[in-house]
């Protein structure tokens, strides 16, 4: 189809560019006319004729807008122009146009303010922090299925299921680096969570400073031994190995305060504590609760909180209490009646 010639508008006759058109040559209406036509009916917003602040040249601009310049080269130049500073009121000239306009004394003022927040932040979270590299190690080692999802975990990086450490209460939200506010749960929940811990509306989770929760900690080795004073195996700590675990509990206010209302102690335990039964037993004890230390077997109730516990045995052989009846419960891993 062979190009149209240029043809005036219908309303102040200006030649219009030249194209493949399909209005007939006397309905033609150029842009400014089609806008000024629609001003009236409230289709578009009205414009006005404004100059340059910057090379005095005249541009049409909506009326509601705050453009100053014709183009973009003039604005640039424009926010590089001297003016005010913003904290003191002081006349300096821009550096860069990414940044409100400071003086030099103004702009060395906020960046010291901002990193002595910064620091002052990570001093906290580093002096209130008692996740040793060691803790860490084992506390990936355990980790077997998220928390959230249920998605079997692994330690290959950048994977949607790898293992990452996460703050139950973030420390955006004013938790800490401790014990008792760290999990391992999947790459996917992690970098979905949101950094303000509002998700946490099942529970509320108040950690004291330099507290720990009802979960394993890391101490030094202790040798299993039998009811008769017999060495069973080379002591280990359970971060070494999973199926063998050695916890301190401790009470009074060194422990967490966990406040629950919709959820079980059995939900407590599998959040905080990774299901450990002496966890359970402990915080059940500590708090007053019958029905959860009923749930257990006795032999946690010997020095369960005031001292280290050990639970599990070798493969295939029953587990004893201090007093050397057999403990109850299935196996060597006691599970609830």
């Amino acid at each position: 189809m062979p190009h149209r010639p240029d043809v005036p508008c219908a309303r102040c006759g200006t030649l219009l560019w030249r194209g493949r058109g399909t209005l007939p040559q006397g309905q033609a209406v150029c842009h400014p006319c089609r806008r000024k036509e629609s001003q009236p009916y409230g289709r578009r917003v009205a414009y006005e004729t404004r100059s340059c602040a910057v090379c005095e040249a005249t541009f049409e601009v909506r009326a509601s807008s705050e453009q100053r310049a014709c183009s973009v080269s003039c604005a640039r130049r424009l926010r590089m122009s001297p003016g005010a500073c913003d904290d003191c009121g002081k006349s300096t000239t821009r550096r860069r146009t990414s940044v409100g306009r400071l003086c030099e004394s103004c702009a060395t003022a906020r960046a010291r303010a901002r990193w002595i927040a910064k620091n002052h932040r990570r001093r906290t979270v580093g002096r209130l922090s008692d996740v040793t590299p060691a803790y860490e190690r084992g506390l990936r080692a355990r980790a077997r299925k998220c928390p959230l999802c249920s998605v079997r975990l692994t330690s290959k990086a950048d994977r949607p299921n790898s293992k990452h450490l996460d703050h139950i209460l973030p420390i955006a939200a004013g938790g800490t680096h401790s014990i008792g506010n760290v999990r391992i749960i999947c790459r996917t929940c992690n970098l979905s969570r949101p950094y303000d811990g509002s998700d946490l509306d099942g529970y509320q989770l108040t950690l004291w400073a330099q507290d720990s929760a009802f979960i394993p900690m890391p101490v030094r080795p202790v040798v299993p031994r039998c009811a008769c004073g017999t060495e069973l195996r080379k002591g280990r700590c359970w971060t070494c190995e999973p199926s063998r675990h050695h916890i301190r509990l401790e009470a009074g206010r060194r422990a967490a305060e966990l406040r629950a209302a919709r959820m079980k102690w059995q939900d407590i335990a599998d959040e905080l504590g990774l299901g450990n039964p002496g966890a359970a037993y402990a915080a059940a004890r500590m708090y007053g609760d019958p029905d959860v230390m009923a749930r257990w077997p006795q032999r946690y109730e010997h020095g369960a909180v005031e001292q280290a516990v050990h639970y599990g045995g070798g493969h295939g052989k029953q587990a004893s209490d201090r007093s050397g009846r057999p403990a109850r419960g299935r196996g060597h891993h006691p599970a609830p009646a």
